[in-house]
């Protein structure tokens, strides 16, 4: 991932299927951990990415990030614990609410997460930039992407587990308050087996929207407990 975000799949990035295609397309594209997993590897034979995301914030910093220099990356000064940042890229280890805080104009109070996960994501910015030059990156609906030849990396706001007392994740929450089209599973099934290529899809137990097949176990993120897991779940599709 280049960047700290709900469902991040950085780590989990390597144990996907591999893409078979030259172009990815992320259409709920986050932070995008698939595509700069594998547009990064040596010799990566990865030559086109398109990533769509309905949230503004998230996409004004993927454009940042193409504007950035190496120089003015190294430049940024190292968070400090309980003094404010301005800085997009710091506010974002904390998610999109970070982001948006900071899209109002006011700053975000730095945590222990932000200064202990700054210098490793850091390292990652300066790989990543040079190689995200090219992308195509637009702020939209994930219905409105071109069909085309490519793999297909489809990483929704997971449905609630049994038992929830929340209506969405806080990913899909987020999602949804930017109008973003998108109509439920069920709709989402249906646009995901049209896509040509090889399709993969994410989500967690017990989603049965597509026949989904356990992935991994994972552990929930900060702030869920440390002993908080889930089962990740995946479908992946070739036509």
């Amino acid at each position: 991932m280049a960047f700290g975000y709900f469902g991040a799949k950085h780590g989990m990035a390597r144990f996907y299927p591999a893409p078979l295609y030259n172009t990815i397309i992320e259409p709920f594209a986050g932070a995008a951990g698939y595509a700069c997993y594998w547009s990064s590897l040596p010799n990566s034979h990865i030559t086109r990415v398109i990533l769509v995301d309905s949230n503004p914030n998230v996409i004004a910093l993927w454009h940042r990030l193409q504007k950035m220099s190496i120089n003015q990356l190294i430049s940024i000064p190292d968070p400090v614990k309980g003094q404010t940042t301005h800085e997009p890229l710091i506010a974002a280890a904390s998610g999109e609410q970070g982001m948006a805080v900071l899209n109002r104009g006011v700053g975000r109070v730095v945590t222990d997460r932000m200064v202990e996960g700054w210098p490793n994501l850091k390292r990652r910015l300066q790989r990543m930039v040079p190689i995200i030059r090219g992308w195509e990156i637009m702020c939209g609906d994930y219905s409105k992407v071109r069909n085309m030849r490519a793999t297909w990396f489809i990483d929704p706001p997971y449905t609630p587990k049994v038992g929830s007392s929340a209506k969405l994740s806080a990913g899909g929450a987020s999602y949804a308050k930017y109008g973003s089209g998108f109509d439920g599973h069920s709709d989402l099934a249906k646009w995901a087996m049209t896509r040509k290529g090889q399709i993969i899809v994410c989500e967690q137990h017990p989603a049965d929207w597509l026949p989904f097949v356990p992935f991994r176990r994972q552990r929930n993120g900060v702030g869920a407990g440390t002993q908080s897991t889930r089962t990740e779940l995946i479908f992946e599709h070739r036509q």
